[in-house]
């Protein structure tokens, strides 16, 4: 099954159960648009960023709020790290880049009957700040990479590289445009194969301007494919095994596929508005 976390525009945000093509819940508590939500590596939690200033970590079972992490501006971005659903990142509209430690306090049951929980509240000082002052625009996305002390930021046109423990930046790339999507792709163990692109590792694919853009690497160093399109990009998401891409085209309603080898166009566009495209094509992209 695939649970693909799904934005709102409400109160709420909704997860999506790709293979059934439905959604599978509805998580109320936001006062404020929904900016982004992520799913942590085994999927018993969830995080989302809000319009309403705040950050939320939810149990993905019982659909209880675990944590309320207050910001003193909009959430734009969130992620957890790679296996490790205790250190989540957040980012938004003050170009501030933090990291909070969950572990440091637990959520815990308000009655001996163990439910309902007690929510835990944490403020934005209780993280630490990573790059403080480097970001010159919101961040809109933030994204781990194979190695656990080292995240990607996009922001602007430009995507940044972290050192977590010397809180420091240490390289950055500006694109062809404003970042429209940035996010990562990868196949889970036991599917992925050395015959795929990346190699059978996770690639990070990037949309900016009218540019698609590929690293591989444990660190996404290694920018290993570019493609320049006629028209703008949205999103974009890649096809691991079929060798191919899909973006959402800007302006305009169309999605369009692409050969991973040579950049040609597979077949017509189809017709649809699309801001965001995800990894699970037998169940999604087939179907645009």
């Amino acid at each position: 099954m695939y649970h693909l976390p799904a934005m709102g525009t409400r109160d709420r945000w909704k997860p999506y159960a790709a293979r059934w093509q439905d959604w599978i819940g509805t998580f109320i508590g936001h006062k404020g648009a929904v900016w982004q939500a992520k799913l942590s590596h085994d999927a018993s939690t969830a995080a989302t960023g809000s319009g309403d200033y705040t950050a939320k970590v939810w149990d993905t079972h019982t659909g209880e709020l675990l944590y309320d992490i207050i910001h003193n501006g909009i959430v734009r971005s969130i992620a957890f790290a790679p296996h490790n659903a205790d250190l989540l990142a957040t980012g938004g509209l003050k170009k501030e880049l933090r990291i909070f430690d969950l572990a440091k306090e637990r959520p815990h049951p308000s009655s001996p009957s163990n439910t309902p929980i007690e929510t835990v509240t944490l403020d934005a000082s209780s993280a630490f700040e990573i790059g403080a002052g480097v970001h010159k625009d919101s961040i809109k996305f933030i994204v781990w990479t194979n190695v656990p002390t080292t995240l990607v930021t996009a922001s602007g046109n430009t995507l940044r590289w972290f050192d977590i423990p010397t809180v420091s930046c240490f390289h950055e790339e500006t694109l062809d445009g404003e970042i429209k999507s940035c996010e990562v792709v990868a196949l889970a163990p036991g599917y992925s194969d050395h015959k795929d692109i990346g190699g059978g590792n996770p690639v990070l694919a990037v949309a900016a301007g009218k540019t698609v853009y590929f690293w591989e690497g444990d660190q996404f160093d290694k920018r290993t494919k570019s493609f320049e399109l006629s028209h703008g990009v949205a999103s974009v998401g890649l096809d691991l095994k079929g060798r191919k891409f899909a973006v959402g085209e800007e302006p305009g309603t169309w999605v369009r596929v692409y050969s991973w080898d040579d950049g040609s166009e597979i077949g017509p566009p189809r017709p649809g508005l699309v801001n965001r495209i995800l990894a699970g094509w037998e169940t999604v992209c087939d179907r645009l």
